[in-house]
C-alpha cells in the first residue's frame, strides 16, 4: 500500500469475496507507458472504487470527474474512460483506478504497520520543530490503515488501537493554528478509521471495552490531539458494560488510604480519574435514585460524595435523608454548606440556614452569597442582625481594598464607612468609600464624610486624607445642590490654628491665604 499518499480523500465502497484481482501491478505498467503512468499518481488519493468480480468501477478527478470501467481476465485489462480516449490506450484514470484496486485488494502486513505505528509512539512530545515529520508519517500510516479498514479490518484493527493509545499519550504544545489543526485532523482520522474497522467486522466488546477504560484511565491530563472520549461514545451496550466492569475493577485494586495519609500525587491522580470517569459512565445508564446513591455510597472517603448523595436524594425529594447525608460528612466541603443550607430552607429549619449562609460569605464575601445570607435572614426577620454580624467580622477577612470594593459592590456605604474606620483601612481604601459616597450618597453621606475628615485629623494626624475628604465633601455638596462654603467655614474656625492642614488644604485648592472668607477659598 506505498502509493498512498499525505492527504488522500478517497472512498472506497463494495466488497470482494475472494479479494483476489486478475492483475497483478506489473499487468498495470505493461498496459501504460511510464508518462501515464507518471500522470496517473496525480490521481492516487482522488479516485474511489468499487471492485468486483472481473470488474473495477471508478470515479476518477478533482473538479473534472471521469467515469472509469476496467474489464478483463488473466491479466488482461480493458479500460472505458469518460476522458474520451481509445479503450486501447488505457489512460491514466484506468491506471489510477486499476492501482486504487489493488491497494484495497492488497491484504496489510500487520507486523510492518505495528513498527511504523511504534515508531511514531517514540515521540515524546509534538512541537512545532517536530510535528511536520511526524504528521507526515502519521497520514501516510493512516491512509494505509483507511484502506484497510474497509476490506482487512481485523488486521488492521490492533495497529489502530496501538495508534490511538500512542497519540492519546503524546503531548501537544500548539504553536500555530495550522498546526492544530493538523494534529486534530490526525487524531479524528484515527477516531473514525478505527470506528470504520469495529463496525466492518465487529470486535470483541469484552475486549474493546477494557481496552478503552485502560485507554481513558492511562492518558495524561494534558492536551493531546485526540478525543478519545467520542471513540468511547460509538461502543455498543456489550462493549460498555465491559467497560463500566472494567473501571470498577481498577478502582478495586487501588490501595486504601487513610484519612491521615498523603496518597502521591500520580496515584490521587488516577484515583480521581477512575472516579470521574465511573460517575460518567454510572449517569449515562440513568440509573434510579437508590442505584445512585449505592454507587456514590461505595467510597465515601471523598467528602464530595455526601454532597452528590444529597444531591440525589434532593432532586427526589427525598430531602430529609439528604440533611442526614450531609450532616454527617466530616470534614463537610464548603459545597455542602450551600447544598444544606437550601436543604434546610426548604424544610423550614431557617435559623439553620441563615448561619450556614453567614459561614458561607464570611468564607468568601461576594454579592451572591450576601444576597443569599439576607434571604435566609428575611425568613426569620433578622435582616439587620444578620448585616450586624456579617461586618462585624468581614474587616478582617482579606485585603482592605478588596473587603471596600465588595461592600460598594453591595451598595452598603455607610457600613463600609464604619468599618473603614474602625479597622484603620489604608487612606486610598477610604477615599475609595468616601467617593462612593459622593456619587451616590444624598444628605445623609454629608455628616459621614464630615466626621470622617474630623476623624482623619483627631485621631490620625492624617492632614492629607483629611483634605482629600474635603475635596470629595465638597463634590457631594454641588451634586446635591447644597452649599459648601457654611461647613468649610466652621470647619477652618476650628482647625485654622494647625498649620500642616492648612498647607494640606492649600494643595488641593480649598485655601488661598489672603482669601478675605471660606467662601472665597472654596468658589
Amino acid at each position: 500500500m506505498s502509493r498512498a499518499v499525505v492527504g488522500m480523500t478517497h472512498a472506497v465502497v463494495g466488497w470482494m469475496s475472494a479479494m483476489v484481482l486478475w492483475f497483478s501491478e506489473d499487468d498495470v505498467l505493461a498496459r501504460a507507458d511510464a508518462d501515464v503512468v507518471g500522470r496517473a499518481a496525480e490521481f492516487a488519493d482522488a479516485a474511489t472504487v468499487t471492485v468486483s468480480a472481473g470488474e473495477i468501477v471508478s470515479t476518477v478527478g478533482y473538479d473534472d470527474d471521469f467515469d472509469v470501467r476496467v474489464t478483463g481476465a488473466n491479466g488482461r485489462l480493458v479500460g472505458e474512460c469518460s476522458c474520451g480516449k481509445r479503450p486501447e490506450d488505457f489512460c491514466e484514470h484506468c491506471v489510477a483506478a486499476a492501482l486504487m484496486a489493488l491497494d484495497v485488494a492488497s491484504a496489510p502486513d500487520p507486523d510492518e504497520l505495528m513498527q511504523r505505528v511504534e515508531a511514531l509512539g517514540s515521540h515524546r512530545k509534538l512541537r512545532s520543530a517536530n510535528y511536520e515529520p511526524w504528521a507526515t508519517a502519521a497520514f501516510h500510516v493512516i491512509n494505509d490503515l483507511d484502506i484497510g479498514s474497509y476490506y482487512h479490518p481485523a488486521l488492521v484493527r490492533p495497529a489502530y488501537q496501538r495508534l490511538m493509545w500512542h497519540v492519546a499519550h503524546t503531548p501537544v504544545y500548539f504553536d500555530t493554528h495550522e498546526m492544530y489543526s493538523t494534529l486534530l485532523n490526525i487524531g479524528e482520522r484515527i477516531v473514525e478509521g478505527l470506528t470504520r474497522a469495529c463496525d466492518n467486522e465487529p470486535a470483541d466488546p469484552g475486549e474493546l471495552g477494557r481496552w478503552t477504560a485502560d485507554l481513558r484511565v492511562s492518558r495524561p491530563d494534558v492536551q493531546t490531539p485526540i478525543h478519545v472520549h467520542v471513540f468511547y461514545e460509538t461502543l455498543d451496550d456489550a462493549a460498555r458494560s465491559a467497560y463500566g466492569e472494567r473501571l470498577a475493577e481498577l478502582q478495586r485494586a487501588l490501595p486504601v488510604i487513610s484519612a491521615d495519609h498523603d496518597e502521591p500525587e500520580p496515584q490521587a491522580e488516577r484515583r480521581e480519574r477512575i472516579r470521574e470517569l465511573r460517575e460518567e459512565f454510572t449517569l449515562s445508564r440513568e440509573p434510579s435514585t437508590d442505584e445512585l446513591v449505592a454507587f456514590y455510597a461505595e467510597d465515601v472517603t471523598d467528602p464530595e460524595r455526601h454532597v452528590s448523595i444529597a444531591e440525589a436524594l434532593q432532586s427526589a425529594g427525598r430531602l430529609a435523608e439528604a440533611i442526614d447525608w450531609l450532616e454527617r460528612a466530616d470534614p463537610r466541603p464548603e459545597r455542602g454548606d450551600n447544598v444544606l443550607a437550601e436543604l434546610y430552607s426548604a424544610t423550614g429549619r431557617h435559623r439553620e440556614a441563615a448561619r450556614l449562609r453567614l459561614t458561607d460569605f464570611l468564607r468568601f464575601p461576594s454579592k451572591y452569597a450576601y444576597d443569599e445570607l439576607l434571604a435566609a435572614a428575611a425568613a426569620i426577620d433578622a435582616v439587620e442582625y444578620a448585616k450586624l454580624r456579617a461586618f462585624e467580622r468581614v474587616a478582617g477577612l482579606g485585603h482592605a481594598g478588596e473587603i471596600s470594593r465588595l461592600l460598594i459592590e453591595l451598595d452598603e456605604l455607610e457600613q463600609g464607612w464604619a468599618v473603614a474606620w474602625e479597622s484603620s483601612w489604608p487612606d486610598d481604601v477610604v477615599i475609595e468609600l468616601a467617593e462612593a459616597l459622593a456619587e451616590r450618597g444624598g444628605p445623609d453621606a454629608v455628616p459621614l464624610l464630615a466626621r470622617g475628615a474630623r476623624t482623619a485629623i483627631d485621631q490620625r494626624s492624617d492632614y492629607r486624607l483629611a483634605a482629600r475628604l474635603l475635596i470629595t465633601l465638597r463634590r457631594l455638596h454641588r451634586r446635591i445642590g447644597q452649599d459648601f462654603a457654611p461647613g468649610f467655614a466652621h470647619f477652618t474656625a476650628s482647625y485654622g490654628h494647625r498649620e500642616q492642614l492648612m498647607q494640606a488644604l492649600r494643595r488641593v485648592g480649598l485655601w488661598h491665604p489672603g482669601s478675605s472668607s471660606a467662601r472665597e477659598s472654596v468658589s
